[in-house]
């Protein structure tokens, strides 16, 4: 099997917009997620050395004060024995416990709540010996075994080297997650800046490549229109760019070729309208100078016939001429019908009878078959199917062979409600591939056999009047087998 790869097709201007839109979405959508991130982050590290650093000093500097105030009441509660010292003491070493359990849930390393708890574990042993100096309060210091006292002044300094060096952890702990604070920082504003540059890129060279490509493909337009003007009508065999800018060729080419045939029939009208004019005018010349000269003064016989055909000669170049004007009113659809209720018969009837004598005269058969009785009205106008028949039948009988057959036939389509009209001969004929350009002005057709068709109006002008009737025409032929014209009406 041969893989045969799909064709791309090419965005539209709105889609290529739309893609620069959308990249430049995603890149800021990322760089708001990598912000976002990092602020989190930064907002972290901001509550943390609040939250836990700063508020861990201060309460290890409440401690550090409030500490000498608690040895001071117990050492005088010790000397003195006094209730009021004692109860002192006791607050104050209700508000020590309470600020290291606060101090407890605000440390978040391991080290710092090592220190915390040999604080801790300091200042009970310091209340203890403090404790038992209570109980030997009666007896001088000096009398206390030496041990106590040591004892004391250990636990007290530890308690205190514990809180200082708490201090210092939760000082340098504030130092580097300011300095990690800071990095971040830079790094937001630093992605911020390379997503921006990256923005303006990527924009601009799509923008660019996008206004380069349609500007490209104007300016083979604008040359094009320059040849058109020039009378050259070929066509644009590729243009590059957005879809609408193909979309602008395809249609340009189709203009430019409409162009071409409307510059072909422009010279087949000429050609035509040259012929149809110039033989009348050319016989009506004529006739005319033979009786400006007196010619045939004396022959009454040829003179009748000079002016019958100086008459004939005139009545063709009016008919021509109204011909074209009517077409053009067709085209126009400014042609205007008086529709009323008629049998199609009667008007088959009067066109047979108007060109019988034709038929007779080339010994062509001419044969009318009688329609259906319950054939119904149509409504038409009268005068126009009436010229759609002679047109019909005319053609019939200029394209039969002598003791040919032409054969008229009506019937009615049931189904859609129609009347169908059958004009067959048998004729020349006409190529299957040529069956709808018959119908075409100023068309004309070589039929293989040495007889060339058409170049007339009259086709084109029953086709308009059909249409107009909301009924339709075509032909059925073969080459050599005769030609089928049938048209259809509605029926009442």
């Amino acid at each position: 099997m041969k893989f045969v790869p799909k064709q791309i097709v090419p965005l539209t201007i709105a889609g290529r917009l739309l893609l620069v839109s959308l990249v430049i979405l995603m890149l800021i959508m990322l760089l708001s997620g990598v912000v976002m991130v990092n602020l989190n982050s930064l907002r972290e590290v901001n509550r943390e050395i609040v939250d836990v650093n700063k508020n861990g000093i201060i309460i290890v500097e409440r401690l550090l004060n409030a500490f000498p105030g608690l040895v001071k009441a117990g050492e005088k509660y010790v000397v003195s024995g006094d209730v009021d010292y004692y109860e002192r003491f006791q607050m104050l070493k209700q508000t020590l416990y309470s600020d290291m359990d606060e101090l407890a849930h605000l440390l978040n390393t391991t080290e710092d709540r090592q220190l915390l708890v040999r604080a801790r574990s300091q200042c009970n042993l310091y209340l203890a010996a403090l404790e038992e100096q209570s109980i030997h309060r009666k007896k001088a210091i000096d009398d206390l075994p030496a041990p106590v006292l040591e004892e004391k002044e250990g636990c007290l300094m530890g308690t205190v080297s514990a809180l200082q060096q708490i201090t210092a952890l939760n000082e340098a702990a504030i130092t580097e997650k300011t300095t990690l604070s800071n990095r971040r920082i830079n790094r937001v504003l630093l992605i911020t800046l390379v997503v921006a540059l990256l923005v303006l890129v990527v924009g601009t060279s799509i923008l660019t490549i996008t206004t380069r490509s349609i500007t490209r493909s104007v300016s083979l337009l604008k040359e094009k229109t320059k040849e058109i003007a020039e009378g050259r009508f070929d066509r644009i065999d590729s243009l590059p760019g957005p879809r609408e800018i193909q979309d602008l060729a395809v249609h340009f080419d189709i203009m430019c070729q409409r162009l071409g045939e409307l510059d072909a029939l422009k010279a087949d009208f000429v050609s035509h309208v040259s012929h149809e004019l110039r033989t009348p005018l050319a016989a009506i010349k004529e006739a005319s100078a033979m009786l400006s000269n007196g010619l045939f003064a004396g022959d009454n016989k040829e003179q009748d016939e000079l002016h019958h055909l100086i008459r004939d000669e005139c009545d063709r170049l009016l008919n021509s001429v109204v011909r074209i004007l009517d077409y053009s009113k067709m085209e126009a659809r400014e042609m205007e019908y008086t529709i009323d209720s008629f049998s199609l018969p009667q008007v088959i009837q009067m066109s047979i009878l108007k060109l019988a004598p034709l038929c007779v005269t080339r010994d062509i058969d001419l044969e009318f078959v009688p329609p259906p009785q319950d054939l119904p009205l149509v409504l038409i106008d009268q005068d126009r199917i009436l010229e759609v028949m002679n047109n019909l039948i005319g053609n019939a009988i200029k394209y039969t062979p002598e003791h040919g057959r032409i054969f008229v036939t009506i019937a009615r389509e049931e189904v859609e409600n129609q009347v169908k009209v059958s004009v067959v001969d048998t004729g020349c004929g006409i190529a299957p591939k040529h069956l709808t350009e018959v119908f075409e002005k100023f068309k004309q057709i070589d039929n293989g056999v040495g007889t060339r068709m058409g170049s007339g109006l009259g086709l084109s002008i029953s086709k308009h009047i059909i249409k107009a009737h909301r009924g339709n025409l075509w032909a059925l032929s073969d080459l050599s087998q005769g030609t089928t014209m049938i048209f259809t009406l509605p029926a009442v």
